[in-house]
């Protein structure tokens, strides 16, 4: 791919993860400690985001760099989800650890368990309120 693209493919994937937070140019920009022209450029297509910032945008947002390079995967990884799961102390059922433990040692399978487990939640939301009736 030629690089003119694949900057101007790179700063839409980055312009998607800002819009995903909700953030504007000048507030990632602040977090990321770097200037809003710099968010601009990259956004552009006219620079490449530098590993400082590739390295930020994984530890504070949870960003899959395969997916924000080479469009591979989903935006995020969620493993900075899944270790506060893990970690927390909150009574979990036996059937998320075991699935959280799966995710994390198999990130292509990600985001398809993060569905399901969406989808397991509501029924049981929905089979509680039933049992209530």
């Amino acid at each position: 791919m030629e690089e003119k693209n694949l900057k101007k493919e790179i700063g839409a994937r980055f312009r998607q993860i800002r819009e995903h937070f909700d953030y504007s140019q000048v507030e990632i920009a602040r977090i990321l400690d770097i200037k809003q022209s710099t968010i601009s450029q990259i956004e552009a297509g006219a620079n490449f985001p530098g590993v400082g910032i590739l390295s930020l945008l994984v530890e504070k947002f949870d960003v899959n760099l395969s997916w924000l390079i080479g469009g591979k995967g989903t935006m995020l990884t969620h493993h900075n989800e899944i270790q506060a799961l893990l970690g927390s102390g909150d009574k979990l059922d036996k059937r998320y650890i075991d699935l959280l433990k799966f995710m994390q040692a198999n990130p292509d399978a990600e985001q398809v368990i993060l569905n399901k487990m969406t989808e397991l939640r509501y029924i049981e939301k929905v089979a509680a309120r039933l049992a209530k009736q």
